[in-house]
């Protein structure tokens, strides 16, 4: 602040009368209300920095009480953490300057995953449901890659598989515009042996339900037997394309009721499979 001092001589019937002084007061250049402009990256990124409302004025930016730069804008070196820098703000040359703070904040996720149930994926029905790690940062959009050209939004998505395989799934998380992460991994589907049998039958001619037989897919060998209640066997085939029309090996026309079938069969994986199931004859 500058005081300046004026002399007032009052002459009064040519004698001096009275001698005083009046300030006068000249403030500095007022200070302008500043605009920052911060920035949130990755790790090992660059942030771009700023004061952005103030064209006139000189800075100077300060980390750790070391000088690191004198314009406006600043683009800071691969940060590895979060980082506030002090600006020293002169808006004339002359005047005393003040000070402003400029974060770069940084992105440093943890390592996340996800997982999936079942764990074991088998077509047809290949029903998924997907589950990310809970994240130990905000997450502003999540994108997902299922691998067979599909995608999906959100933390936890479905996805239905047509097709064995093994596909790879990724995830894209957006931490910020210029911060993004990419987690994958691998699922295999497989293909599930299939074998679908009727629970009764009525071979009685009327055109209705008259043989028993299967659907399936991918078997590699295949042997059904059919029993009485009482063990008596009286029907068996290594045919998966069988139709039994309710005779007995015998050739004799089995008794209406209950009988029991065994299957035994090698899926084209080479997996043994073993089934019981009970069968009902209705004349």
């Amino acid at each position: 602040m500058i005081t300046r001092f004026i002399v007032y001589l009052l002459f009064v019937l040519g004698s001096i009368s009275m001698i005083y002084t009046q300030p006068q007061l000249s403030l500095d250049t007022p200070r302008p209300k500043v605009q920052v402009q911060t920035d949130s990256v990755c790790k090992g990124q660059r942030a771009s920095l700023a004061i952005v409302n103030d064209s006139t004025s000189q800075f100077q930016w300060y980390l750790q009480g070391k000088l690191v730069h004198k314009k406006a804008s600043f683009q800071t070196p691969p940060l590895d953490s979060s980082t506030t820098y002090q600006v020293n703000v002169y808006p004339s040359p002359e005047s005393t300057p003040y000070t402003v703070e400029v974060e770069a904040f940084v992105y440093n996720p943890s390592k996340i995953s996800f997982n999936w149930t079942p764990s074991k994926v088998e077509v047809p029905r290949a029903e998924v449901q997907f589950q990310l790690q809970k994240p130990t940062l905000p997450v502003r959009s999540y994108l997902w890659n299922f691998g067979d050209g599909t995608s999906a939004k959100g933390n936890a998505p479905e996805h239905t598989y047509q097709y064995p395989g093994t596909y790879e799934i990724s995830v894209k998380l957006e931490w910020s515009a210029t911060c993004t992460q990419v987690i994958s991994e691998m699922i295999t589907v497989e293909r599930k042996a299939r074998m679908v049998f009727p629970s009764a039958f009525s071979p009685n001619g009327d055109g209705y339900n008259d043989v028993f037989q299967m659907e399936y897919q991918d078997l590699s060998t295949f042997k059904l037997n059919v029993y009485t209640r009482r063990g008596q066997l009286v029907y068996t085939t290594e045919d998966p394309n069988f139709v039994w029309q309710g005779k007995a090996i015998s050739g004799k026309v089995v008794l209406e009721g209950l009988y029991i079938c065994k299957i035994e069969a090698v899926t084209a994986e080479g997996e043994k499979v073993q089934q019981r199931h009970i069968l009902t004859i209705i004349r």
